[in-house]
């Protein structure tokens, strides 16, 4: 940085790997585009007395840039995770130190101290014998620990590599994500992997062995060799046999042998072995255990029964009286704009499409035998499938209303499709007042007001889910807090609900330091005895062999807050998975579990203890925290889907996958 015109000092705040928010006085450099980064910019930042870092950082004029925004996201996930796991061990040397980051900032940006001044890239320090030895070992080792953070780093490059005294430095990990996310055409030839050129497949941590193991040729070779297919002269180079015998140099990423098996081959121990489960892993797998003992089943996947759930016959029930209610053409009214309801009579309008029409916007009076309020059904509740009822539960502020919102946004992107199921509203008129006062907002990057306090509850929207050739209306409430807490008649339907989606709030529920001051911000305290929400609920639903039978799945929303934490950001940073669905949702299930039950109390977990299928989630309804009642770069919902897959799954809506196999 230069010292002839001294920058104007600034205030950067910033949040630490270790999650402590510091803050400097900052002396910027100029802006300097990166190729290879799409619209960040790096720059130098002296901070305080002279501390320099750079910085990389999504400018105001790519707030609508969502690819780069998750792309930075990513990055700081990666590179936190690796600082967590090995700042401070033997393996620090190996990565660039990453300072801190702000991801709600205005220009949202992630801190590096810099490359070690001098140092030559690999492929040009003409390293041999034990020097060329230890490189290589440094970087499969590398490749290694990437993998057990749950990363491929796929930026292994001839500029992203450094030789320094004695060791390699590998650097800023900006195309880093999950492994087994889908793979998108990425990095340049041969460096990057064929699959990954391509974008076939998903990420594997031997795609980074590939580019290991290319850049190791090259600096030996002093030329990058073909770019898809192993070089020819690989045995004029004994130095590389372990790459060879290892097959790192195989096109495809099956073919190559795992990478700690590769290590093995150097008589090189693992760098830093995942540990044995621990105490609330097992216990999760006994939880399950148990359940099916008391249901009397057997220790694998539930039979599949006759008939898929949502097969048999069925009687409709009020969703609000639950009492028997049948499709009655003689019962039917239109709602008018004052939201009072005319009468309607099918057989007065001749015209067959403008009939049909009418009979998707009209409702029908229920008999409501039960003396509640007088409440009327849209009529393609009575005459499709078998109805499904979804209630989300949790208290005040727990983010209830974003995400089902969330969740019914990604359902309008056909977030559904892959897993064949097709959406259309349940009613078009509310449906439209959702998207317009609730989904539009949201994504407007505006922050949803609470949920009021009712007398009655009322659905909040409704969807025709179509799947396996059958079409069924699936209803959402979404009731506050308080209303759910108490007893009244008016909740009286939550006994006939089809299903259950808990939430769980991590500022209430997980002993975290870091979550601390988000907690004072918005004035929550940790809670060791649950929420009120839930155990109102489970009072009041019936049991079969002590067990809660509707299906049900618990959500730790707001999930961004812990996205560093190594068990959340591997799930959270991926999407829903879309094949092999029963094992992903167990093992998410299972890591959730184990998460909750170390950070918080067995309180909390109580949705799932007591009931009979349960699936659990990290989710994040809008991806990042709001400032002053906005999200300053919009929302980016995280696995907001996964949940409702979860359930649609166990009412045999999900095609290609067992009912029985899920939740249990």
């Amino acid at each position: 940085m230069s010292q002839g015109t001294r920058p104007e000092a600034h205030e950067l705040t910033y949040e630490t790997p270790g999650g402590e928010p510091v803050r400097f006085q900052a002396r910027f450099g100029p802006d300097r585009p990166l190729p290879d980064r799409g619209p960040t910019l790096g720059r130098m930042v002296r901070l305080g007395r002279g501390w320099v870092v750079r910085q990389y950082r999504l400018p105001a004029r790519s707030r609508g840039d969502r690819r780069a925004r998750e792309a930075l996201e990513r990055e700081v996930n990666a590179a936190v995770a690796v600082e967590r796991a090995h700042g401070r061990g033997p393996h620090a040397g190996l990565f660039l130190r990453v300072v801190g980051h702000d991801l709600d900032a205005e220009e949202p940006f992630v801190l590096y101290e810099p490359p070690p001044r001098g140092a030559p890239r690999l492929t040009e320090a003409r390293l041999s014998g034990r020097r060329f030895d230890e490189a290589a070992r440094q970087l499969v080792r590398a490749v290694r620990l990437w993998e057990q953070a749950g990363q491929v780093c796929r930026t292994l490059a001839p500029d992203t590599v450094w030789w320094h005294d004695d060791g390699i430095v590998i650097g800023e990990p900006y195309g880093a994500v999950p492994v087994g996310h889908p793979r998108e055409p990425f990095g340049q030839a041969p460096w990057a992997s064929p699959e990954q050129l391509a974008g076939t497949g998903h990420c594997d941590p031997r795609d980074d062995l590939w580019s290991a193991a290319r850049l190791l040729y090259a600096a030996l070779a002093g030329q990058p060799g073909p770019h898809a297919e192993p070089p020819p002269d690989l045995g004029a180079y004994p130095q590389l046999s372990a790459l060879r015998d290892g097959r790192a140099f195989a096109p495809r990423a099956a073919d190559r042998r795992p990478v700690a098996e590769l290590l093995e081959l150097w008589n090189e121990p693992d760098p830093g072995p995942a540990p044995p489960p621990g105490p609330a892993r097992g216990e999760y797998a006994r939880r399950v255990g148990e359940k099916r003992e008391r249901l009397g089943l057997g220790p694998g996947p539930a039979p599949r029964g006759e008939e898929a759930p949502g097969d048999e016959p069925f009687e409709v029930v009020c969703p609000y009286c639950l009492g028997p209610v049948a499709y009655d053409p003689g019962a039917l009214f239109l709602p008018e704009e004052q939201g009072e309801y005319v009468a309607f009579d099918p057989a007065s309008e001749p015209v067959e499409l403008r009939r049909a029409d009418m009979l998707r916007r009209a409702f029908q009076l229920c008999p409501n035998l039960s003396g509640l309020d007088e409440h009327h059904l849209p009529v393609p509740y009575l005459t499709n499938g078998r109805p499904l009822t979804v209630v989300t539960v949790g208290g005040s502020l727990t983010g209830k209303t974003h995400l089902l919102t969330s969740m019914i946004g990604e359902i309008e992107e056909n977030g559904l499709e892959p897993y064949g199921i097709t959406a259309e509203p349940l009613n078009p008129e509310w449906h439209q007042r959702f998207v317009r006062e609730r989904l539009q907002p949201l994504r407007d990057g505006r922050v949803l007001p609470r949920t009021a306090s009712t007398r009655f509850a009322r659905f909040a929207d409704g969807l025709l889910l179509t799947s396996r050739g059958r079409t069924r209306p699936v209803m959402f409430f979404d009731l506050a807090g308080e209303d759910l807490e108490s007893h009244d008649e008016a909740m009286r339907f939550l006994a006939g609900a089809g299903a259950f989606l808990f939430v769980v709030d991590p500022l209430r529920a997980l002993r975290l330091p870091e979550l601390e001051r988000h907690r004072e911000r918005v004035g929550i305290r940790e809670r060791d005895l649950g929420d009120e929400a839930f155990a109102a609920v489970l009072s009041r639903v019936p049991r079969t062999a002590g067990l809660m039978m509707t299906p049900s799945a618990v959500v730790l929303n707001k999930s961004d807050l812990v996205r560093f934490e190594p068990a959340v950001a591997s799930w959270l940073m991926s999407p829903p998975p879309t094949d092999r669905l029963p094992e992903a949702l167990r093992g998410e299930s299972e890591d959730v579990y184990a998460f909750l039950r170390h950070h918080g109390s067995r309180a909390w977990l109580r949705p799932f203890t007591d009931s009979a299928r349960c699936t659990l989630h990290f989710v994040s309804a809008t991806g990042r925290g709001e400032r002053g009642g906005t999200f300053p770069h919009g929302v980016t919902p995280r696995r907001t889907l996964a949940p409702l897959l979860s359930l649609l799954a166990m009412a045999g809506m999900v095609e290609e996958t067992d009912p029985w196999e899920v939740g249990l």
